[in-house]
C-alpha cells in the first residue's frame, strides 16, 4: 500500500497533478464557495466529520494531467512568473494566486491562504520551470505543479518503490495541516474527500477530493485518504501495481445539484447532468429521470463576482406530463433562447421539442413554442438532439429513428411575430435504414452539422442568407 502525507495551511481552489516515475498525483483545488455545505452540520469534538463526495466525471481521470498541462501551456496568463526569490502563478478562472518558494507553496484566494510542504523533505527551490509547470526535486521524490483553467494540479513522482515503514505494508507520504480558526474539517465516508468548511456560515473553503490511483498500465488501484488530527494520510494498495503509479485527488470548485434532488416522487434516479449546455453565465442541465422520467431541465446562473453557480429555475414541458416522456433529452442555449427535447412524448415516442425565451428584465424563462416534425410518426424520437441560434432565429431538431432509423432533421425559423415555423426537412444524402441521421446536431450562425453514427459520417450544411434554407456542403 502507498500512503501519502501532506502539509496544508489555508487556501482556495486548486488542482494538483503529476506524471512520470512512480507518480503520486494530487489535484488539489482550494476554493471558496457560497453554497451551504452538503455535509452533516454536526461536527465531532476534533472538528472532523463525515462528508459527502463528488467527482469530476466529465473528463476521463487518466486524461486530467494531459488536459491541465495543455490548457495552460498556450495561455501566458497561466504561466509561472519569477518574482524575486519565488515564482508566482495566477489561476484566473478560479481567482487563485500561487507562490512557489523554497519552503513550500502558498495558495491565496480572497482572505484565505493555504501553505503546503512535503513532510520530511528538505525544502529546496524549484529546479525546473517551463511555461505553466514548475518542478521540485526532493530526496527520492519529484514534486510538480501545473497551472491551468482547471486549477493548480500537484503531483509526486517516485522513480522507485519507497521503503516500507516498520509494521506496515504501505509507503507513507504525509500532509500536515495548519488552518485558521473558524474552519472545520470534514471527511467523506468513502475516504475519497476532505473538505474544509467555514464554521459560521457552512460555506465551502476547500474540497480535496476525487482520489484516483492507477499504475503504468492504466489499471486503477485501491486508494483512500484519511484525516488524522492535523494530518492527511493517503493510502494506495500497490501490491499488484506496475510502477510508476499515479495518485490523483483534487479539490472541486463546486458540486452543482438540483434543488429537488430528494423530493422526487416516485424515487427514480434523476439522471441529472445527462445533457448540459452553457452560454455565458447561464447553464441548462437536463434530468430525464425527474418526476418518474417525465423529465425536467434546470437553469443555473453564475455569479460574476464569486464565479459560483446557483439554480434559478426548473423548466418543464407543457405537454411532457407522462411517465417516460424524457423531457431534457437534449438541451441547448443561445442568448435568451433555449430549446429542450422530449424524444418520447406523443404516439409512442414521436417526440417534441420546446422553445423557451428569457425575459431580460426578470431573468425568467417562459415556454413560447412546442415544436413537432411535419413528417413525424410514432417512434421517430424527434427531440433526440436539438440546437438553437439566437442570432439567426433558427432551431434544428433531430429525429434519428424516423423512416426506419434513417433519420431526419427539422429546421425551424422564428418569424417577426415571435412564432416558430418549420421551413425545411433535411434528409441525409446517400442515407438508408439504420443511418441514425439526427442523433446529434449542432448549429452556429450560418453553419450546422448533423451526425449519422449508423452511417459513420457527419453532414455539414451552410445556410442561405436570403432564403435561410440549408444546403449540404
Amino acid at each position: 500500500m502507498l500512503l501519502i502525507k501532506y502539509y496544508l495551511k489555508e487556501s482556495r481552489m486548486k488542482r494538483i497533478l503529476f506524471a512520470g516515475g512512480l507518480v503520486f498525483v494530487f489535484i488539489i483545488g482550494f476554493i471558496l464557495v457560497n453554497e451551504k455545505s452538503q455535509f452533516d452540520p454536526e461536527v465531532t469534538k476534533s472538528g472532523i466529520n463525515q462528508a459527502s463526495t463528488s467527482h469530476f466525471e466529465q473528463v476521463p481521470k487518466l486524461m486530467l494531467p494531459v488536459l491541465a498541462e495543455s490548457l495552460g501551456r498556450d495561455q501566458k496568463s497561466y504561466h509561472m512568473q519569477e518574482n524575486g526569490s519565488e515564482f508566482k502563478a495566477m489561476t484566473l478562472s478560479q481567482g487563485i494566486e500561487s507562490a512557489f518558494h523554497d519552503h513550500g507553496v502558498t495558495f491565496s484566494r480572497q482572505n484565505y491562504n493555504i501553505s503546503m510542504r512535503l513532510s520530511g523533505a528538505k525544502q529546496l527551490g524549484p529546479d525546473r520551470v517551463s511555461a505553466n509547470k514548475i518542478q521540485y526535486k526532493r530526496e527520492g521524490i519529484t514534486e510538480w505543479y501545473t497551472n491551468s483553467p482547471l486549477g493548480i494540479e500537484q503531483g509526486f513522482t517516485l522513480q522507485n518503490r519507497p521503503t516500507r515503514q516498520k509494521g506496515r505494508d504501505d509507503v507513507v507520504i504525509g500532509i500536515e495541516l495548519d488552518f485558521d480558526d473558524g474552519i472545520v474539517v470534514l471527511q467523506s465516508p468513502d475516504k475519497k474527500t476532505i473538505q474544509f468548511v467555514e464554521d459560521k456560515s457552512g460555506k465551502d473553503v476547500l474540497r480535496y477530493s476525487g482520489l484516483f490511483a492507477y499504475d503504468s498500465t492504466g489499471k486503477e488501484l485501491p486508494s483512500e485518504m484519511q484525516l488524522l488530527d492535523s494530518r492527511i494520510e493517503i493510502t494506495v494498495d500497490d501490491s499488484e501495481a506496475q510502477y510508476p503509479i499515479v495518485i490523483d485527488p483534487f479539490v472541486e470548485i463546486q458540486k452543482v445539484l438540483p434543488s429537488d434532488a430528494f423530493l422526487q416522487t416516485p424515487p427514480f434516479p434523476l439522471l441529472f447532468g445527462g445533457t448540459v449546455e452553457i452560454d455565458g453565465n447561464t447553464a441548462i442541465i437536463g434530468a430525464i429521470g425527474a418526476n418518474g422520467f417525465v423529465g425536467e431541465a434546470y437553469i443555473f446562473n453564475r455569479d460574476t463576482v464569486t464565479g459560483l453557480w446557483s439554480e434559478t429555475q426548473i423548466l418543464q414541458g407543457s405537454t411532457a406530463t407522462l411517465f417516460g416522456d424524457q423531457f431534457g433529452n437534449c438541451v441547448h442555449l443561445s442568448g435568451d433562447l433555449a430549446i429542450v427535447g422530449a424524444s418520447h412524448v406523443v404516439n409512442g415516442g414521436q417526440g417534441t421539442a420546446y422553445v423557451f425565451q428569457r425575459d431580460p428584465m426578470t431573468n425568467f424563462w417562459s415556454e413560447v413554442e412546442v415544436l413537432t416534425g411535419s413528417t413525424g410518426a410514432p417512434g421517430d424520437r424527434f427531440g433526440r438532439a436539438c440546437s438553437i441560434d439566437e442570432s439567426t432565429g433558427i432551431a434544428l431538431v433531430g429525429a434519428n429513428f424516423a423512416f426506419a432509423l434513417e433519420g431526419r432533421a427539422y429546421v425551424f425559423e422564428q418569424d417577426m411575430m415571435g412564432n416558430w415555423n418549420e421551413i425545411q426537412v433535411l434528409i441525409p444524402s446517400g442515407g438508408m435504414a439504420g443511418f441514425n441521421f439526427g442523433d446529434d446536431v449542432a448549429l452556429r450562425g450560418d453553419t450546422s452539422a448533423i451526425g449519422a453514427f449508423g452511417g459513420d459520417r457527419v453532414y455539414t450544411y451552410d445556410i442561405d442568407p436570403i432564403t435561410h434554407m440549408f444546403f449540404e456542403v
